[in-house]
């Protein structure tokens, strides 16, 4: 590069050019003449606007007519900075001895102040001596004088005479100093236009860098405009700008003059690499290096100094409030960096990093609303997001929009324990939904999982910490960032952004996945429980229905088919099967509900799944029916099964079982809902029994009524005995039997009726044995299941086509009469209620057959007819008492109500003088007022809080269920108003017809006092017994609204000095 001096002579002639106009002077004119003319020519020539070069050659010309010149040197001397040296005929740059001379004259000149000449031996030792024995050869002559203005030297004029008997005169040395006067004034001149562009200089670049101070900017567009000031301002030619990334760390944000080649290695930057590049950051003070390598600032960096032709380096230090936060260093390919003010120079790198410092404070005030808007946004979008999934694709919307990068992923723990990538974007087909990954620590899931903060992994080739997961190797996944998604202090998932590329995301990026995935961890768990509260209410829906069903009229089938559909909606399976369990000999025989289908057959899941349930008697759940080795269903389409036993008390009575193509679809939640509605469907199922059983025993009554009636109509024995062999065989629905009769020798029994057998009139002799001769002898009735094969038969050819059967002995109280035998053409065991019913009508007919053959004697026999018809009055009755405790039994709080206000009812219509058949109506009804009840649900009828409106509902069903179940039996006709009118009120506001004042039949009347008494009378689990004088008082308060005040007397006239306490009243 030319060194040009940066003074410029401002003053030139018109044309731009010396003046010539004057006359040459011949060397041979008087000196005094040549003397005046060279000063003028000077005085034109300083005038120009020529380079100093060029006016000290001009300068040699002129002083080379009035001395021995052979080179004019002039020395700019600032004190406290480096010397300039102009010279012509130049100097050799390579000679360093030359500008030692130089210097060295111009320190003896600076002594005096005063112009000094040294010739021959005296330059030698005077010169030589300073200059450490480095004078030039050629130089045998010297002059100098000092340039001084107002008292201050600023430079010494130099004057070389090379040829050997040269020497300069006193004329000489005082032409030099006057020529050293124009030329110190015209020095000051340009030193001061130099001085103020420098001024400018620095104005401008303090106005450039001050004018960014508070722009809000990039960081890197700041860093390379102050990197272009910096250069302009130190005349710099190449530059590297520095930020400090971590407490030793440094990173490139800006560079000038750097080959693309070389800019890799300095990318990072240690400050604690040269101990003087760290004082001067630690202190904030400029430093100005000769060697580019001392300012390296690490090891990859001093390699490339090696390659870089810079060897000079100013080091600037950033600092903003004592804190460093950067380094710029500056380098100049021409070997000297000049800085004239020092102190501006650093105030400007005081100034830039201060802007600096604005411009991240911004733009982490941006970043931080741009979170929190971003944040704000997600929270909005969450509110939307009703399951689980719609809160993860809102989070990867989100992710995508404000994360840059090629993968996203969200990660949620199994129980194994492992991560399954259960949505994401950017992976191939297959990787979402199928991939896992273990949650070990030396894997970043579990890394992350351990640590409960993010890990941001700059480069996976080189991190120490952990291995990456061979999904992101496959992928080619380089950088990334992972943050746990905590709900409190429990990891619930992980979300993970990745680029192909090295060092991708920063702190500030971490920071904000993890308030991301704090965010939509909070929102997954409210999703979470919002749907398992959805589910909940459904199973709680569900389970209404079943019971309403169960407690509704409807058949059984019909429920069993409304609670399967109602399956299949709330567990989403296509595969819902309900099985009965039929015990036998050896084994449980599992039988289908409901009707079977095709695919039935061809599934084997269902079948060995409801046999493991019914013989561990617990409920299953199985994850993947494939891999659950204890049972063989290969080929099968189900993988999640679900298998729950139906259960009344101990007895497993059934099975419900649900399948699902996908493994894992059901959890516990899903096994508990349908244990739930086993049971529910277990308790239809007795309900149902117990009301077929109520129908039973209540057509059984009938029967035996009407069998009473008949038997009553006979008047020989031989009629008799047909009439019950054809009403017994009819009620059992039987195929076919006989009735037997001891003779009177007590040893012989004779067949005297029979029906589709062919044996009537034979005897068997007790010495021979037989089926009923054990009957009589034991007194019990036994039960054939095989009469082809059972040894116990002599004569099994009589039986024909029949094969199972009961042999039932006719009692009385006198002894046995004989057996009854029913048979039925199929094999196997008769029913416990076939044996009861058999029994029972043995036992009439044996009354019956008494009672005839008394009829026949005498009148006493008579009389003992009636007895015995009586006896069959109280059978009925104690019947109807049983029945009546049964009912009252399913409720202990209600247990022997029926029982006490039957007594006080009773009371009342003696009091009203009801009629004795009247008053066996009211008894009838009054014991049988609440066998409707039987088919209300236990959960309802043993409730011991206030019932809800569906609840209360299905209560006032009893009266209207009971009236249905008795009305088909005629000696209880009189009783059904007691029965279905009970919970009528005088006032009309009772249930079910709605029935005011004389339209309620008088026992129900009656009885709905009684009953009313007696229930305020008792204790229940939800209230203390009122005492006798404060129900009295409440039911004559009610007197004429509820009850009639007819029987509200009748009533309080019991409680007269006759009957002074309700116990009496009761006797």
């Amino acid at each position: 590069m030319e060194i040009r001096n940066p003074l410029i002579i401002s003053t030139a002639f018109d044309d731009g050019s010396l003046a010539q106009s004057e006359p040459i002077v011949e060397r041979n004119a008087p000196r005094a003449l040549r003397e005046s003319a060279l000063f003028l020519r000077v005085a034109h020539l300083l005038s120009s606007d020529l380079a100093f070069n060029e006016i000290l050659a001009h300068l040699l010309d002129l002083l080379s007519g009035l001395m021995p010149v052979d080179r004019v040197v002039v020395v700019e001397y600032m004190p406290g900075e480096r010397s300039s040296v102009f010279a012509f005929p130049a100097l050799d740059s390579a000679d360093d001895s030359i500008r030692a001379y130089d210097f060295a004259a111009t320190q003896m000149a600076l002594q005096d102040y005063a112009p000094l000449c040294l010739t021959g031996a005296e330059l030698n030792q005077t010169l030589g001596t300073t200059a450490d024995g480095r004078v030039p050869s050629d130089i045998h002559s010297l002059a100098a004088a000092p340039l001084v203005q107002h008292g201050t030297v600023c430079g010494v004029l130099i004057v070389e005479a090379h040829h050997v008997t040269a020497s300069f005169q006193e004329t000489d040395l005082q032409v030099l100093g006057a020529l050293a006067l124009h030329l110190a004034m015209v020095l000051e001149r340009d030193l001061a236009v130099l001085e103020s562009r420098r001024r400018m200089d620095q104005m401008g670049a303090f106005s450039a860098v001050t004018s960014t101070v508070n722009e809000w900017v990039d960081v890197e567009q700041l860093a390379r405009r102050f990197l272009s000031v910096f250069l302009n301002t130190t005349h710099t030619n190449c530059g590297l700008f520095y930020l400090v990334e971590t407490e030793q760390e440094m990173r490139l944000v800006a560079h000038f003059g750097i080959p693309p080649e070389l800019v890799e290695p300095l990318r990072v930057g240690y400050l604690a690499f040269h101990p003087d590049v760290k004082r001067a950051f630690a202190q904030g003070r400029l430093i100005v290096l000769d060697d580019l390598s001392h300012a390296a600032f690490s090891e990859a960096a001093l390699e490339v100094a090696a390659l870089i032709p810079i060897r000079a380096t100013v080091v600037l230090p950033l600092r903003v409030k004592g804190r460093g936060m950067g380094v710029v260093a500056l380098g100049s390919s021409e070997g000297i960096i000049e800085i004239p003010d020092r102190e501006f120079v650093q105030g400007l790198a005081d100034q830039a990093a201060q802007a600096i410092e604005n411009a991240r404070l911004f733009a982490e005030s941006q970043r931080r609303f741009q979170e929190q808007s971003a944040l704000r946004e997600l929270a909005q979008r969450f509110l939307s997001a009703v399951t689980p999934d719609e809160v993860l694709e809102r989070t990867l919307d989100a992710l995508t929009s404000l994360l840059p990068g090629d993968y996203y992923e969200v990660l949620l723990p199994d129980a194994e324990p492992a991560f399954t990538l259960v949505n994401g974007r950017g992976w191939r087909r297959g990787v979402v939904g199928r991939t896992r990954t273990p949650g070990d620590p030396h894997l970043h899931a579990g890394y992350v999982l351990r640590a409960q903060l993010p890990v941001i992994v700059e480069n996976f080739a080189n991190e120490t910490r952990f291995q990456p997961s061979d999904y992101l190797m496959r992928h080619q996944v380089v950088s990334g960032v992972c943050a746990p998604m905590l709900a409190e202090t429990r990891v619930i998932g992980l979300l993970g952004v990745y680029s192909r590329a090295p060092r991708e995301f920063s702190e500030e990026q971490s920071h904000f996945l993890y308030l991301v995935a704090t965010q939509t961890a909070m929102a997954l768990e409210k999703a979470r429980h919002s749907q398992e509260a959805a589910r909940r209410l459904d199973e709680l829906i569900l389970l209404n229905d079943v019971i309403a069903a169960a407690n509704s009229q409807v058949g059984l089938d019909k429920v069993l088919a409304s609670v399967s559909s109602e399956i299949r909606g709330l567990l989403q399976s296509d595969d819902v099967r309900i099985y009965f369990a039929q015990p036998s000999a050896d084994r449980t025989v599992l039988l289908p509900a409901l009707p079977s289908t095709p695919a039935d057959a061809r599934s084997a899941w269902s079948s060995a799944v409801a046999g493991w349930v019914v013989r561990e008697g617990h409920p299953l759940l199985i994850q993947d029916l494939t891999r659950d080795l204890r049972f063989n269903v290969a080929g099968d389409q189900a993988r999640a099964c679900l298998g729950a036993p139906m259960t009344i008390g101990e007895r497993v009575i059934g099975v419900v079982t649900v399948a699902h193509p996908e493994a894992g679809r059901y959890d516990g939640n899903d096994l508990r809902l349908l244990t739930t509605l086993a049971g529910q469907i277990a308790a239809a199922i007795e309900r149902a029994r117990l009301l077929d059983e109520t129908a039973t025993r209540l057509a059984e009554i009938s029967a035996m009524f009407e069998f009473s009636d008949k038997v009553r109509t006979a008047t020989t024995e031989v009629h008799l005995l047909d009439l019950i062999l054809d009403d017994a065989v009819s009620m059992l629905q039987g195929d076919g039997g006989s009735l037997q009769l001891v003779l009177e020798d007590g040893n012989t029994m004779r067949v005297m009726a029979v029906k589709n057998m062919p044996h009537r009139g034979v005897d068997f002799v007790r010495s021979r044995g037989g089926l009923s001769w054990i009957a009589i002898d034991t007194g019990e009735s036994l039960t054939i299941e095989d009469a082809a094969t059972d040894p116990r038969i002599g004569f099994p050819g009589v039986f024909q086509n029949l094969h199972g059967g009961i042999v039932a002995p006719l009692r009385t109280p006198s002894g046995f009469l004989g057996t009854l035998f029913i048979g039925f053409e199929q094999r196997g065991a008769p029913s416990q209620d076939q044996v009861r019913l058999t029994t029972t009508i043995a036992n009439l007919a044996a009354q019956a057959l008494q009672r005839l053959r008394l009829h026949e004697q005498t009148v006493e026999q008579a009389a003992s007819l009636a007895i015995a018809l009586g006896d069959l009055e109280e059978s009925y009755q104690a019947t109807l008492l049983a029945l009546s405790a049964a009912l009252d039994a399913r409720d202990r709080e209600t247990e022997g109500h029926s029982q006490r206000v039957t007594k006080l009812a009773l009371a009342i219509g003696r009091k009203l003088d009801l009629s004795p058949e009247d008053l066996t109506s009211l008894e009838r009804g009054a014991l049988l007022h609440d066998v409707g009840k039987i088919g209300i649900s236990d959960n309802i009828l043993r409730k011991t809080g206030p019932f809800t409106v569906e609840e209360r509902a299905l209560m006032n069903l009893h009266p209207q269920l009971g009236y249905e179940m008795l009305k088909g039996v005629p000696f209880l006709q009189d009783a059904l108003p007691v029965v279905l009118y009970h919970q009528e009120m005088w006032d009309g506001s009772g249930y079910p017809k709605g029935l005011h004042g004389a339209e309620i039949p008088l026992g129900a009347r009656i009885f709905a006092v009684a009953d009313t008494y007696d229930a305020m009378t008792s204790s229940r689990p939800y209230r203390d017994a009122l005492s006798h004088h404060e129900a009295v008082m409440e039911i004559l308060r009610c007197r004429g609204t509820q009850f009639d005040p007819l029987v509200v007397d009748a009533f309080l006239a019991l409680f007269d000095d006759r009957y002074s306490s309700p116990e009496q009243v009761q006797q």
